[in-house]
């Protein structure tokens, strides 16, 4: 299928409340009447990247936009009094950032936006998601002398059943773009003195 836009959405889920994959999956499917969760990815606080409708499967997650698009919701959107607020966790801004970095390798023409770009009366993500990824494109390979200013953490994120690993020998995550480990690390990581 044509994939033109990559829908960026949140869970309007208060801080101080978890709703897990798992959840927001029982909650598309029970309460919806979807077959599966709407969603293509899911980010929850912690950074994990889970893994939804299959790609080639179209979602259910923005009325008229569903068919060419990919959506992906993170965990959160509403503050500890249910109004709506950025908060993104930096593990969950890190993950956003380097999936959709890893997807715009994959459909390189496709537009970043968020839900109420394509809907006005939603506030659906709480951010600007056109503006802040404006010029996200796949990062360039991974220069090793970067290296040494970065502190190696070994576990990132989880893309679908793959770990996000860092290989602190070659400074790259086995079976993904090069570009993406250094996008993890620069935003989840304090640089060595």
């Amino acid at each position: 299928r044509t994939v033109t836009l990559f829908v960026v959405h949140c869970s309007a889920t208060p801080q101080g409340v978890s709703l897990g994959f798992e959840d927001c999956r029982r909650d598309h499917i029970r309460h919806r009447g979807f077959k599966d969760i709407g969603y293509h990815f899911y980010v929850t606080r912690d950074g994990e990247i889970h893994r939804g409708r299959p790609l080639e499967k179209i979602g259910a997650h923005c009325l008229h936009h569903n068919r060419h698009s990919i959506g992906i919701c993170y965990e959160g959107g509403l503050d500890a009094a249910s109004c709506p607020a950025d908060t993104r966790t930096l593990e969950q801004k890190a993950s956003l950032l380097a999936l959709l970095r890893e997807l715009k390798r994959v459909f390189p023409h496709a537009l970043i936006v968020g839900h109420h770009d394509l809907n006005p009366q939603k506030d659906c993500p709480c951010f600007d998601a056109e503006k802040e990824y404006r010029g996200c494109k796949r990062l360039p390979i991974f220069q090793s002398h970067v290296l040494p200013r970065i502190r190696i953490i070994h576990h990132i994120a989880k893309f679908g059943n793959r770990l996000l690993l860092f290989d602190g020998k070659r400074g790259r995550i086995p079976g993904i773009d090069n570009g993406l480990c250094f996008v993890c690390l620069l935003y989840t990581s304090d640089a060595a003195d």
